[in-house]
């Protein structure tokens, strides 16, 4: 529906986010609430087309949505069609704003899986599902997807606009967490790393002080390990 008339046809709340019918036709009357809900949103029924609210509550105040936009709901919630409720994203950082993950897990928490004794957790960015580590208990797993999602999935939180959105800033932070998760399940820390390589003592003597293999202090320098530290 075009912007001209959807203003003819329909009054729009911005306080509510309610649309109410500026016409009378057969046993729809003028000034009643417009719309139903369908599969978790309101949709209005014009003229034999169906169209989705939220779309056309940002028509009705700011226009046409860009091409390649879609409109998302900031708290999740689709019945929540006030203009404060509604801001541009693509397709992708919608997902990010999902209450549950697009992914189905085999456990209770988002992003935690059982495998064998232990529990994975995984994230999903730009269509991929990134390996965020193994873990003795379902909680340490969903602890670190929580983390990892407050970080990465910048659209989930509340005050963040299409415009702050850096893509290569979360892929940035993204690789950044993965390392920093990895090392975590490491005997050595980020700064060991640096120490081992400014070492000029025998590789064995470094290992023993670390608790590490000999071969693993040889990686380490060669950089065939940690290779971004």
């Amino acid at each position: 529906m075009d912007r001209e008339t959807l203003l003819i046809e329909f009054t729009y709340d911005k306080e509510t986010g309610v649309f109410t019918r500026n016409f009378k036709r057969g046993s729809m009357r003028k000034g009643t609430v417009a719309g139903c809900v369908k599969r978790g949103y309101v949709v209005l029924n014009h003229r034999n087309k169906t169209y989705p609210a939220a779309r056309l509550a940002y028509i009705y105040c700011h226009g046409d949505i860009p091409s390649g936009m879609i409109v998302d709901h900031i708290d999740g919630d689709g019945l929540n069609n006030r203009i404060s409720n509604i801001r541009l994203a693509t397709p992708a950082l919608n997902m990010q704003n999902l209450k549950k993950d697009a992914f189905k897990c085999s456990s209770g928490l988002s992003g935690t899986y059982k495998r064998g004794a232990k529990w994975s957790a995984q994230i999903s960015y730009k269509g991929k599902t990134y390996h965020l580590g193994m873990f003795a208990t379902e909680e340490e797993a969903g602890n670190v997807y929580s983390e990892a999602k407050e970080k990465i999935h910048v659209f989930s939180r509340k005050d963040t606009t299409i415009d702050d959105f850096d893509d290569s800033e979360a892929e940035r932070m993204l690789s950044e967490f993965r390392i920093e998760i990895k090392l975590k399940g490491q005997k050595i820390a980020a700064k060991d790393v640096l120490k081992i390589r400014d070492d000029t003592r025998d590789h064995s003597v470094i290992a023993k002080e670390y608790g590490i293999y000999t071969k693993h202090v040889t990686n380490i320098k060669a950089r065939r390990r940690w290779k971004n530290i």
